[in-house]
C-alpha cells in the first residue's frame, strides 16, 4: 500500500500553525489556506470542501479565474451554502506564502496527485475526493456554479455504490467498490482511498475480474503525476521517458489513462530531441480518442511539431 503522500499530509498538518493567508485577499472574502479547519468546518455545518490548485504568481487561467469567478460574491454567496471555499497556491516566488503553508500545499498536491492547473477538487469532510475539473471555463459564476451542481452528482452515486458494496462479499463487492470510485471520475486520486482499494484488491486478489490489476495500475500511475513533473524541472526528460516505458510495461491502463501517459511520454521525448518517436507517440494517443482531453493535446502538438493530421 503506497501511504507515503497521507502519511506526508498527516505529519505536515498536525500541529502546524497557518499565517493568515495573503492569497485569501486575492480570491475575496470567505477563501481561505486552512484546509484542516475547512474540513472540520465542513463537518461541523454539513457541507463539502472545494479545492482550488491555482499558481497565483504565473498561471494565466488561474488568475482568469479569480477575476472572473472566485472573487465574484454571486459565486461565492452561492458556493458558500455549500462548501468550505480552500486556495491551495503553488506560487514561483518564494515568498508569496510562508514555508509552513508551502509544505502543506505540496502535500496535498501530493495526496490528490495534481501537476497541473488550475485543478478543481470537490472533497467530502472525511477528506475523500469525489470529482475533479481542470482549465479555464467560460461563463462566468453562473455557468461554474451549474458545472458544480452536475460535479456535486458523483458523491451520491459513489456513496450509493459503497453501501450497496456492504451488503455483498466477494468479487460483486469489489465490482461495486469500483463503480463506485469511478463514478467519481477519470482521474480520481487514489492516496484518499487506500482503505478501499486495499478492499478491492483483496477481494479480486487473482485478478478474475481485472479490478486488482486496474487499481494496482491506478496506484502507480498516481506516483508518476507526483514524479514526473520534479524529473521535467530537472531537465531529466530521458529519465522520463524511461520512467514512463517501464510503467507501460508493467502495468495495464485503460484507453484513458494510457492516452494521458503517450501524451507526457511524446512531451519527453520531443524534449530530448526525438522527434519521430514523439510524433508516433501522439499519434498513438489520438488514436485512442481524438476528442478526449489528452487526445486533444496530442492533436494540437503533433500540429507544432509539423505531423498535424
Amino acid at each position: 500500500m503506497n501511504t507515503r503522500p497521507a502519511a506526508a499530509l498527516s505529519a505536515l498538518l498536525l500541529g502546524t500553525v497557518f499565517l493568515p493567508p495573503d492569497l485569501a485577499a486575492q480570491h475575496g472574502e470567505g477563501w481561505t489556506a486552512d484546509y484542516p479547519a475547512a474540513r472540520a468546518s465542513a463537518a461541523e455545518h454539513g457541507r463539502n470542501v472545494l479545492l482550488v490548485f491555482t499558481g497565483s504568481d504565473w498561471c494565466s487561467p488561474c488568475i482568469r479565474l479569480a477575476k472572473d469567478v472566485w472573487t465574484k460574491e454571486e459565486f461565492t454567496e452561492a458556493a458558500s451554502e455549500h462548501y468550505e471555499l480552500v486556495v491551495v497556491d503553488n506560487p514561483r516566488g518564494k515568498d508569496v506564502i510562508s514555508a509552513e503553508q508551502r509544505a502543506a500545499n505540496d502535500a496535498l498536491h501530493a495526496l490528490h496527485a495534481v501537476n497541473s492547473w488550475p485543478t478543481v477538487i470537490l472533497v467530502d469532510p472525511e477528506g475523500r475526493p469525489y470529482a475533479r475539473t481542470k482549465d479555464y471555463r467560460e461563463g462566468g459564476p453562473s455557468a461554474y456554479l451549474e458545472h458544480l451542481a452536475e460535479l456535486q452528482q458523483n458523491r451520491a452515486a459513489r456513496d450509493r455504490l459503497f453501501a450497496e458494496a456492504q451488503e455483498v462479499e466477494g468479487a460483486e463487492r469489489a465490482r461495486k467498490l469500483d463503480a463506485g470510485l469511478r463514478a467519481c471520475g477519470d482521474f480520481l486520486p487514489t492516496g484518499p482511498y487506500e482503505d478501499v482499494i486495499d478492499q478491492i484488491i483483496a477481494a479480486d486478489a487473482d485478478n478474475e475480474a481485472g479490478l486488482a490489476m486496474r487499481w494496482r495500475t491506478r496506484r502507480a500511475a498516481d506516483q508518476l503525476e507526483v514524479d514526473l513533473p520534479e524529473l521535467g524541472k530537472a531537465g531529466k526528460w530521458a529519465e522520463l521517458v524511461a520512467r514512463i516505458d517501464t510503467f507501460l510495461g508493467e502495468f495495464e491502463p485503460d484507453d484513458v489513462l494510457r492516452q494521458k501517459t503517450l501524451y507526457w511520454r511524446g512531451v519527453g521525448l520531443a524534449r530530448t530531441g526525438e522527434a519521430a518517436k514523439a510524433k508516433a507517440s501522439f499519434e498513438a494517443a489520438v488514436e485512442l480518442g481524438a476528442e478526449l482531453e489528452y487526445g486533444e493535446r496530442s492533436a494540437g502538438m503533433l500540429k507544432r511539431l509539423g505531423g498535424g493530421r
